[in-house]
């Protein structure tokens, strides 16, 4: 259509596409920008404003915004910003970069701009995830549904899509008004000792690295992610302790764990690799991921007559100790939490630190372990 822009000069404007376009339905189109321009509506400056629009929702895509929003959130911010980016579709790679897993979200909607996710598609992957498993991270799972997993991704999500709207990228979270999925009853599950003995020498047939950072889990009963991304630097000289950072604690608290006889050999015997900041890595980049691998591993050779998670591996600690005889509160430093007898006020008032207590209770520990997996 041709016509006379606002500044007298002659301009021609595009109605669409003639393949897609009918001669009546064009000059329809032409009617109506004639319309506006008698409203005093300018038709090229509309159009622009219509094209850029158009653009910055096509640069606005999950793919481009799950990245940013886990490099200028979630890392700074999240202690499990790794599993926040796993659940999203990204694998961290190294401290700087990130890989997409194939069939994850981040690939499935790469190209897909934010604003075109509806709360039907939010629904569609909770359901997938309920009855076989998060996109891109597993094969179908036996068990019939798993709320435990459709909470975790439903919760990254709509925090992702908050972190959107706050930087005026959308303008409604898809997940608001939806039913949030059912929290999974509290875990009981402990290991006999049977069972213990069984991980133990599992654990041997999977391999350095993940060998010794499975068996620290038991040994020391702290969490994954705390033993897969401990650093060198974080072990003293003799490496009788290691000593966490704020920043990698759930409870953001600096917290110490004294190691004992067996797992100072355990580390010792990890293959350090040259400027790799990481004691437990397979390429030097990155800690330990993919443990949901080693976990199907670690049951084909235990055989397991009852299911079990590696985070169960903490509670058995914490249940067995009582057994060599070590107080509650001293558990409960170990495990540096900020509940039970140190909740409230006896956690602001109470600053002993059961350094020794620690240190015994966990080296009573290695000696029951050691007796268990040598029987």
């Amino acid at each position: 259509m041709r016509l006379r822009r606002a500044d007298g000069r002659m301009g021609k404007l595009t109605l669409g596409n003639a393949n897609q376009l009918t001669l009546a339905a064009a000059r329809q189109m032409a009617m109506e920008v004639q319309n506006k321009r008698a409203q005093g509506v300018d038709p090229f400056l509309e159009s622009i404003r219509k094209e850029s629009l158009k653009k910055e929702k096509a640069s606005n895509t999950f793919g481009s915004l799950s990245r940013q929003f886990i490099e200028q959130y979630a890392r700074p911010k999240l202690r499990g910003w790794r599993d926040t980016a796993v659940l999203l579709g990204l694998r961290p790679f190294n401290e700087d970069s990130f890989e997409t897993i194939p069939n994850s979200l981040a690939d499935r909607w790469s190209n897909k701009p934010v604003a075109d996710i509806s709360p039907k598609d939010i629904l569609a992957v909770m359901d997938e995830v309920r009855t076989k498993a998060v996109p891109g991270l597993m094969k179908q799972r036996r068990q019939p549904h798993s709320e435990g997993q459709s909470l975790a991704l439903f919760a990254r999500l709509s925090k992702f899509f908050s972190w959107c709207q706050g930087r005026l990228l959308l303008d409604r979270n898809p997940c608001a008004g939806l039913t949030r999925p059912t929290k999974p009853p509290a875990r009981t599950r402990v290991l006999n000792d049977d069972e213990i003995r069984s991980f133990w020498r599992a654990s041997e047939q999977v391999g350095e690295p993940y060998e010794q950072a499975l068996k620290l889990l038991l040994l020391t009963g702290q969490r994954l992610d705390e033993i897969a991304a401990m650093r060198w630097d974080e072990l003293d000289a003799d490496r009788l302790t290691l000593n966490l950072p704020a920043s990698r604690t759930k409870n953001k608290r600096p917290h110490f764990v004294p190691l004992g006889p067996i797992a100072q050999n355990l580390i010792g015997s990890v293959h350090k690799i040259a400027h790799c900041d990481y004691v437990f890595t397979t390429n030097g980049h990155r800690p330990l991921v993919n443990f949901s691998h080693v976990k199907t591993r670690l049951d084909a050779w235990m055989e397991p007559k009852e299911a079990w998670r590696l985070q169960d591996l903490r509670r058995t600690v914490a249940s067995r100790l009582p057994e060599t005889g070590t107080q509650q509160i001293v558990i409960e430093k170990l495990l540096n939490h900020a509940s039970g007898l140190l909740a409230g006020v006896a956690g602001v008032y109470n600053r002993f630190d059961y350094a020794q207590e620690r240190r015994a209770a966990l080296e009573l520990w290695e000696h029951k372990l050691n007796k268990i997996i040598s029987s």
